[in-house]
């Protein structure tokens, strides 16, 4: 059995109101390593949208190589792809470096499209899981895998060009491994997916909403990414986003903050939302001045 854990949307170097969210991400972060050692996890998925900024601060990318390292003494297997605030440079950057720390990195398509394809061993050293690790897919990615002709506008180019994008992967890693559990990763804008302001730019792909026919009627898992509030998708536990860990906007003040437990084997497969602790609460006061103030003055 595999067991792993589904995350997304970090953010790191986000700013909310003047304040940053470090001390908020580095709580996390320890919350995480611990939630890791303590359940014996195997595999660490985190679907995009690392960074808030294509060009974070030094502050930012020396936490994120640190988180990366800690991550890396607990032995799990940790694969991260890139979101549409991330730089593919930037995430592609270290990945040599990386995978001698078994951390795998897709920060964009690969010019090897199968590189997204990355098989899960067990400690017997056999393949118990695939998965396919997609990135954010931006205009040329999508023009690359459906021509033009064969849709007759852009909202129907793009949920073929998406379904066709997965549907490659799929084929190829049956062909590749047999019959065992496919997970895929994906950033996208599921249809129903409830919105926060904190997600500031839906597109490319993302404007219309796919349906859940983009995945194959066989994955076993969607790990999704770009949609902050924990949910599933047509009320299926397995096609699910597992929301950002910290509060990004004021807006997000009612979500409760997860990350997905997946244990998954060939035959069965449990999913178990894990509550993040609160780090911060966000509290929205509203009145005339003097009514405010002495809310706050009276707030502990």
């Amino acid at each position: 059995m595999i067991k792993l854990i589904h995350t997304a949307d970090w953010h790191l170097g986000k700013i909310l109101h003047k304040q940053s969210l470090h001390e908020e991400m580095q709580l996390f972060s320890e919350w995480l390593i611990t939630l890791i050692k303590d359940q014996g996890i195997d595999l660490l998925l985190v679907s995009g949208d690392i960074f808030d900024l294509a060009n974070p601060a030094n502050k930012d990318v020396k936490f994120y190589y640190d988180f990366l390292i800690k991550i890396s003494k607990t032995g799990v297997k940790t694969i991260i792809t890139g979101g549409n605030h991330d730089s593919i440079s930037l995430l592609n950057a270290p990945s040599s470096l990386l995978q001698e720390l078994n951390i795998s990195v897709v920060g964009g398509v690969p010019d090897d499209f199968d590189q997204q394809i990355i098989p899960i061993y067990n400690k017997s050293n056999h393949v118990e899981a695939v998965v396919l690790a997609v990135p954010f897919l931006r205009d040329h990615d999508l023009r690359q895998s459906v021509s033009a002709d064969k849709a007759l506008d852009r909202s129907e180019v793009i949920p073929a060009a998406i379904r066709s994008h997965y549907e490659r992967l799929f084929v190829s890693a049956k062909n590749k491994f047999g019959n065992v559990p496919i997970i895929a990763m994906g950033h996208l804008y599921m249809q129903g997916a409830q919105i926060s302001d904190s997600e500031r730019e839906i597109h490319v792909g993302n404007l219309m909403g796919m349906d859940r026919g983009i995945f194959p009627k066989e994955i076993t898992y969607a790990a999704l990414g770009h949609i902050h509030k924990p949910q599933r998708i047509d009320k299926l536990d397995h096609i699910r986003y597992s929301g950002s860990p910290v509060y990004l906007d004021f807006s997000e003040a009612g979500y409760e903050k997860i990350v997905v437990q997946v244990n998954v084997d060939a035959t069965k497969i449990e999913i178990s939302p894990i509550k993040i602790p609160t780090f911060r609460h966000l509290l929205r006061v509203k009145g005339s001045l003097p009514e405010v103030e002495q809310i706050l003055d009276h707030y502990t």
